[in-house]
């Protein structure tokens, strides 16, 4: 079970941060060499480590977990059950900033991917909307305020 870091300059980075003057650690992906941080999506926006540091890693299920540093306390996972995952899950995050978990090791079966899973930003090949096959409806959420982005009180759906 491998996490997949490119070796090419990629334009948007997966990265643990802290956004203005919070204390807090997030998950996320931001443009890279962008002189102002640009975050467009947070794995556990509301649900962030308290705390220097945490473990990011794909579990003996396959799936991908944001755990405290001490590995006691898991503060977000991609909690994936329907799908059979095996033990060479892999995730990777692709150039068009989509970051994917694989459940087979050629990397062809997506078990889940973060543009189901919007924040507050639309990037390009993301869609939104409801999915009539799967019930999953994407739609993008504003964050609390400028230190916080967890699930603020605006939002965008798109109707049927």
């Amino acid at each position: 079970m491998e996490i997949y870091w490119s070796q090419v300059e990629m334009p948007l980075l997966l990265v643990s941060f802290s956004p203005g003057k919070s204390r807090n650690r997030y998950i996320g992906i931001w443009y890279n060499k962008v002189a102002e941080q640009t975050v467009v999506w947070v794995a556990n926006r509301d649900n962030p480590i308290n705390g220097t540091s945490g473990v990011f890693a794909i579990d003996h299920a396959g799936n991908l977990v944001l755990s405290d540093e001490s590995r006691n306390l898991s503060v977000w996972s991609t909690n994936v059950s329907s799908i059979t995952l095996q033990k060479s899950s892999s995730a990777q995050l692709m150039e068009t900033g989509n970051f994917v978990l694989f459940q087979d090791q050629s990397r062809s079966v997506i078990a889940w991917q973060s543009f189901d899973y919007p924040t507050n930003t639309i990037l390009p090949n993301m869609k939104a909307g409801l999915n009539r096959k799967t019930g999953l409806n994407k739609f993008f959420r504003s964050w609390k305020s400028h230190d916080d982005p967890g699930t603020g009180e605006y939002g965008y759906k798109l109707g049927a």
